[in-house]
């Protein structure tokens, strides 16, 4: 039987646990406050802004490329880049009180600095090129598959590797990490790519006009996005409802260290990888299904 003093310890300790538990509920609605906060600020920010147009979204939209391109698409890539790698960490299994806030400001201005001034010049860029040459026709049907080809290697290539090379600067990671995280990256960026873009891209250098291809890519790339999040749910509530399939963790794995990367990439790599347990046997890796894993321990 425990002692009236033992009894008073575990008195104490409950009303710890429990004061913990408070503070850990209070910081969670703090951050959910905080969260809502900052996207109900963006939001109203750019609903004033529609407000305020004498003349409609699109029309003052064809307005401002023509004014100012360079500035107007900045801006659109920066707000795609923010909300894909919001849905990317939603995909994570982060809910409204864990986002990382610092991951969504890197990633918006990865898209702001650099991907859409980039992504203007070259577009405009190749066209001028091609019009300039004389081997093919440049309005015939070859054409737009041979941008297609540029654009799905040189462009992605030189892209990707820019845009690991400014995510890690802004993490102020050192120059190893930053070479690391690219050759750990681009291959599995062009495999992730090519399951759309090449697709895609046949109706960007096709029919899009040059002063509106990095809106349409930028509105394909959003909700591709989303479709491969709710995909990859779906999957996982199909294996936790199937009675003959084993249970295990789901978990998705970014391109570095999970602080972030190319939404796309890092969802299909987190499906690739929640389909897969990794041994490491005698310095050799070995991959193997969570299936087989259980049959093995079974038997």
């Amino acid at each position: 039987m425990p002692s009236e003093g033992t009894t008073t310890l575990v008195a104490r300790a409950r009303n710890v646990d429990s004061a913990a538990v408070d503070l850990g509920e209070e910081e969670r609605r703090s951050k959910v406050v905080g969260n809502v906060a900052v996207m109900g600020a963006i939001g109203c920010a750019a609903a004033f802004a529609l407000l305020r147009l004498d003349s409609n979204p699109w029309e003052a939209y064809q307005a401002a490329v023509k004014m100012n391109p360079i500035e107007t698409k900045a801006c659109i890539s920066g707000l795609v880049y923010s909300f894909g790698d919001l849905i990317a960490q939603n995909y994570e299994g982060r809910d409204i009180s864990d986002w990382d806030r610092g991951r969504i400001v890197r990633s918006g201005l990865c898209g702001l600095l650099a991907h859409g001034p980039l992504s203007h010049l070259y577009y405009v860029g190749l066209d001028k090129v091609f019009a300039q040459q004389t081997l093919i026709d440049v309005n015939g049907w070859l054409s737009p598959i041979i941008k297609v080809g540029i654009d799905q290697t040189v462009w992605s290539l030189f892209w990707n590797s820019t845009y690991y090379v400014l995510l890690g600067i802004l993490k102020a990671e050192s120059p190893k990490t930053i070479v690391s995280s690219v050759q750990q990256s681009w291959w599995d960026l062009l495999r992730a790519g090519w399951r759309l873009w090449p697709i895609v891209h046949i109706c960007t250098y096709g029919i899009i006009p040059v002063q509106h291809r990095l809106l349409f890519v930028d509105a394909v790339e959003l909700v591709w996005v989303c479709i491969l999040s709710t995909y990859g749910q779906q999957q996982r509530e199909a294996r936790d409802n199937n009675p003959d399939s084993p249970s295990w963790v789901a978990c998705a794995l970014p391109g570095q260290a999970g602080e972030g990367g190319d939404p796309a990439e890092e969802i299909i790599r987190g499906m690739e990888s929640e389909s897969q347990v990794v041994f490491d046997v005698c310095g050799e890796t070995v991959v193997k299904s969570p299936e087989q894993v259980y049959s093995e321990v079974e038997a």
